[in-house]
């Protein structure tokens, strides 16, 4: 077997393994990844997936809170858990002769968890003081109104953590079918990376598989799991808010493109990195190193299963926010109608296969990778692979990805609301 060979096994048709062997490294880890999230959840029960996946750490049938959390540390590993808007999980990072206390711990908590009212409203409570912290983050709020006009009336455009309304409203017997019937009941990712036998993994998914099966009898359901299409329309284009508190003003442009399978993925990826994902590329130039307008402006991309977000994002002075706005305009109607110039493409092109393979050093990040790989476009690409698509953009496929831009952006800014 060679190094860094990938194996992918797949259990039941809802049930998978990847093992990523990593010999040369100390450390290992262990993903395990639900095709459930956000997105997935009623408008009512929004942020119940992120409140389960805290409640599962408070208790287990053999342990306190307190004790899980010392075992953890006892041994020198991390272990927590994470939502997005189409998947989550629970990851673990831990030195190598520590992967079956890991393992042992990790099943535990997921499949025998103790739900009780004390530590469910213990949860609720931390669950709501995140959301009043989210709100005074004038970033955070300023996303979660992007978000909401983005993908009016869609469970695109929730906030993976809930409001206070859902949160409030939710009872625990809602979270234990929630999690029987729909965590556990979606496709279901195990995903390792560092220095193990494969065999031995092989075995301990087998048994988690049929732990599974045994005590929730869903390991052969099909996925049936909410997911609409969203409208790919903003509610306007233009969103303007006055929040107190506020010293800057904080400004974000979007534009729909591609979902994470479509040919143009990694052209748009190379188009974000010119318009403004490095420190050379145009935005970074002509607004802050050219006019020193703004201290901080970026671009990002956003992929999901049916649709894509290109945006620009950046901080600065209220009186500044129109003229900044203005130049990413400018930019990207410039970027939509000329393209990128070769000597860009060439600069794009190496920078997103050098952030590629950096990424690879990190075995959370690959074993996260492969997962994430596996549930959303059901293929695991192994680091050539990606490095060959990445080799294999084309500058016109770059210019036909900007080309095919939506025409019209959202516009969302929150500045002070006195000055």
């Amino acid at each position: 077997m060679g190094n860094n060979e990938i194996i992918f096994v797949e259990l039941s048709s809802k049930f998978s393994v990847i093992i990523e062997r990593m010999p040369e490294l100390p450390s290992g880890a262990l993903v395990i990844l639900f095709k459930q999230g956000s997105r997935n959840e009623l408008p009512q029960q929004a942020g119940i997936t992120n409140l389960l996946l805290g409640l599962l750490f408070r208790q287990t049938t053999k342990k306190t809170f307190i004790e899980i959390q010392e075992y953890i540390d006892s041994l020198g590993a991390e272990l927590d858990s994470f939502v997005a808007k189409e998947i989550s999980g629970i990851y673990s990072r831990y030195l190598v002769d520590r992967f079956n206390e890991v393992w042992s711990l990790t099943e535990e908590i997921i499949f025998y968890p103790k739900f009780t009212e004390e530590e469910f409203t213990k949860e609720k409570k931390l669950a709501e003081k995140e959301i009043i912290s989210e709100e005074d983050d004038p970033e955070e709020y300023l996303f979660n109104v992007f978000y909401k006009n983005l993908f009016p009336n869609h469970p695109l455009s929730n906030r993976i953590i809930g409001d206070m309304d859902s949160i409030t409203q939710l009872v625990l017997d809602e979270v234990r079918n929630y999690y029987s019937n729909c965590l556990l009941y979606a496709p279901i990712c195990v995903s390792i990376t560092g220095n193990i036998d494969p065999d031995f993994v092989l075995k301990l998914a087998e048994q988690m598989k049929n732990l599974l099966s045994n005590l929730f009898g869903l390991i052969n359901h099909n996925d049936t799991t909410q997911k609409d299409t969203p409208t790919f329309k903003p509610l306007s284009n233009f969103v303007n808010v006055k929040k107190k508190g506020v010293q800057q003003s904080y400004t974000v442009i979007g534009w729909y493109t591609c979902p994470y399978q479509s040919e143009y993925y990694f052209p748009v990826i190379f188009a974000n990195t010119i318009l403004g994902g490095c420190t050379s590329s145009r935005l970074y130039y002509e607004v802050r190193e050219k006019r020193g307008l703004a201290y901080s402006i970026s671009s990002f991309t956003d992929f999901y299963s049916d649709i894509g977000i290109l945006g620009v994002y950046f901080i600065t002075q209220p009186d500044l926010a129109e003229a900044v706005t203005e130049i990413v305009l400018e930019q990207t109607h410039k970027l939509r109608l000329q393209g990128i110039s070769k000597d860009e493409f060439d600069l794009a092109r190496n920078y997103v296969k050098s952030q590629t393979l950096i990424r690879t050093d990190n075995p959370l990040a690959r074993a996260l990778r492969n997962a994430r790989n596996k549930l959303l476009i059901n293929r695991i690409p192994t680091v050539s692979e990606i490095i060959n698509e990445i080799e294999n953009v084309s500058l016109i496929r770059v210019n036909e990805a900007i080309g095919e831009l939506s025409a019209n952006q959202l516009i969302v800014r929150v500045e002070p609301s006195e000055r």
